[in-house]
């Protein structure tokens, strides 16, 4: 389900020159938000009315509810992304701070 995101995150680097080199890291915690029964479905289609029709689909009927997330979930692996991002970025200014400090 991260075929979109990282269709634009390559896009987006084609346009930088600075990123061409750079390599496209996945993280799950990015893909996009699990829909259940309303996967692949127009986003007008009602929960119930999605469910009954994976219910009724002999190709469905017997297989697993797919992942149905709420916001909550999604945010919250978000933040879990956001927050290892921030430390990513202050480990490495705590990084380049002792490497200045101990060539001086």
């Amino acid at each position: 389900d991260q075929t979109r995101a990282e269709e634009t995150a390559q896009l987006i680097m084609e346009q930088f020159p600075n990123l061409q080199q750079q390599q496209l890291i996945r993280d799950k915690r990015l893909r996009e938000r699990a829909k259940g029964v309303r996967e692949l479905r127009p986003s007008a289609t009602p929960y119930d009315v999605a469910l009954r029709e994976w219910l009724e689909h002999p190709e469905t009927a017997n297989k697993p509810i797919p992942l149905l997330e709420t916001e909550d979930e999604v945010w919250s692996r978000v933040y879990l992304w956001m927050n290892d991002l921030l430390q990513d970025a202050i480990d490495f200014k705590r990084n380049q701070d002792n490497n200045n400090n101990n060539n001086n």
